[in-house]
């Protein structure tokens, strides 16, 4: 037994630790793992349904464009009288997360201007085998690289895949948390974050808004583009909140520029 020990000991040193990528490493891992489409312009407009009723908003459209070269996500609203321009901006903090969310961009593009750090490594066991998790903690920061409003904990896999989202962030004054749990679609392009689950605690609030949100996408002219996002509100009994029920948002008539 004690020669055995020896030789193990002796094994363990001749092989070497394994190397743990920086943060920057991931994020160029995370670049060639998830999908994104090899477009400069891509455009369509947004329905809503839940718009339909609103009487302020009859005959109002909605148009999202996602411009690559400047990293730009932009609202079009179109229709919208100036007695009602009020509501504009309730519209447009609606309707940025969704396409954020939505429209697939590289990892490098959600970095860029941020600070990127390592935080350490994590041991998980997936299929009887221990595997490591990276923490990625990914700050806003101001001009004068001072950090600002709000951090992100990322969970990453060896291949760049995000598990798992945490944000604390500061709204008026007031502290958000979230926390998601993310499910990649595998395709053969590569990888869709197309399912998330998770929770928003607001303030010193006890009782978290649970949410579930799916993004459904559909090819068009071979790519791979959101065609519905769909968030369902959760209760404590992990069922479809009545009160607040279902958000679906459809993305129709794409306009695609190379």
């Amino acid at each position: 037994m004690r020669n055995f020990a020896i030789l193990f000991l002796m094994v363990s040193l001749l092989v070497p630790a394994l190397a743990v990528p920086t943060a920057e490493e991931l994020i160029e891992r995370s670049n060639m793992t998830y999908y994104v489409p090899a477009l400069s312009v891509a455009s369509c407009e947004i329905k809503v349904p839940a718009f339909a009723d609103n009487p302020d908003l009859v005959g109002v459209r909605y148009f999202y464009t996602y411009d690559k070269i400047n990293k730009d996500h932009i609202i079009n609203i179109e229709g919208l009288s100036e007695s009602k321009e009020a509501i504009k901006g309730s519209i447009e903090a609606f309707l940025y997360p969704i396409v954020e969310s939505a429209f697939p961009v590289s990892p490098s593009i959600i970095a860029d201007g941020k600070h990127v750090e390592m935080i350490g490594v994590e041991k998980r066991i997936v299929d009887r085998k221990a595997v490591p998790f990276y923490r990625v903690l990914v700050s806003t920061v101001d001009e004068d690289g001072k950090t600002i409003s709000e951090d992100v904990l990322l969970l990453m896999t060896e291949t760049g895949l995000i598990v798992r989202y945490d944000m604390e962030m500061i709204v008026s004054s007031m502290r958000v948390s979230l926390s998601y749990s993310i499910m990649n679609e595998h395709t053969d392009r590569g990888y869709l974050m197309s399912h998330m689950i998770g929770r928003t605690v607001t303030g010193a609030s006890t009782s978290p808004n649970w949410q579930d949100e799916q993004i459904y996408y559909v090819s068009v002219d071979d790519f791979l583009l959101p065609t519905k996002y769909e968030r369902k509100n959760l209760n404590i009994f992990n069922q479809t909140d009545i009160a607040t029920g279902i958000t679906t948002v459809y993305f129709e008539g794409w306009d695609l520029i190379r």
